[in-house]
């Protein structure tokens, strides 16, 4: 369930610098680079977060606006990846109630259901959307 509590943190053992990414879908695919880099770099799994990356680099894209950031740390002691993309526009995400033949609506709910937490900070110009994500080491 979203939460608007800050982005957690705790020991990073491993991490990306944070990424500028385009203000297109080009940007998906460096949001799954930039995931799978850091899981390799400790032996998580990173199916799971990859998706989860996708989703809130798909909503910035389309709802938010430029600049978008990622961030992704891996917190190996809790077996965790915090994803954190933020983005210069306003509007406060929801999970949506899509009905079955609505083509979209989707990716907060894939988000919510894929992730141990998720939550909305506010920033001075923005938002940033984070979510926290097992990724047992495999």
């Amino acid at each position: 369930m979203a939460t608007t509590d800050r982005l957690p943190t705790g020991p990073v053992t491993a991490e990306r610098a944070p990424l500028t990414l385009p203000d297109d879908l080009s940007a998906l695919g460096h949001a799954r680079d930039a995931v799978r880099d850091v899981c390799a770099a400790f032996g998580g799994d990173s199916a799971s977060a990859e998706l989860v990356a996708t989703e809130l680099v798909s909503n910035a894209v389309r709802h938010g606006g430029p600049p978008i950031e990622l961030r992704v740390e891996a917190d190996v002691s809790a077996g965790s990846l915090r994803i954190a993309v933020s983005d210069g526009g306003g509007g406060e995400p929801a999970i949506g109630a899509p009905s079955a033949t609505t083509p979209g609506g989707r990716g907060l709910l894939l988000v919510d259901a894929m992730s141990d937490r998720w939550g909305v900070e506010r920033l001075e110009a923005g938002k940033r959307v984070w979510a926290v994500v097992h990724t047992a080491a495999t």
